[in-house]
């Protein structure tokens, strides 16, 4: 578990660790792929999309390795794309 978070980010970053099986005393979530999507509208319409992120991070991709300074060792493992029309 990373040493330098403190205070509310330390909590949440030790019930994220606990909630994807990271840590030895937790269930293992076999297989489970974290998915995010963000989606932009066009400030005055905003039926019109303009921008698509997606980030995808698969958990056995990470599983023993400590997420280091800002989780930077498991942002390296994520695949992203960000599409603007």
């Amino acid at each position: 578990m990373p040493s330098r978070a403190s205070g509310a980010a330390s909590h949440d970053l030790a019930a994220l660790f606990q909630i994807l099986g990271l840590q030895d005393d937790a269930p293992t979530l076999r297989g489970t792929v974290l998915l995010c999507v963000d989606c932009e509208a066009f400030e005055f319409d905003q039926s019109k999309v303009t921008e698509v992120g997606v980030a995808v991070l698969d958990t056995k991709d990470i599983r023993g390795i400590p997420a280091g300074d800002n989780a930077a060792d498991w942002i390296s493992k994520m695949r992203y794309a960000h599409y603007v029309s």
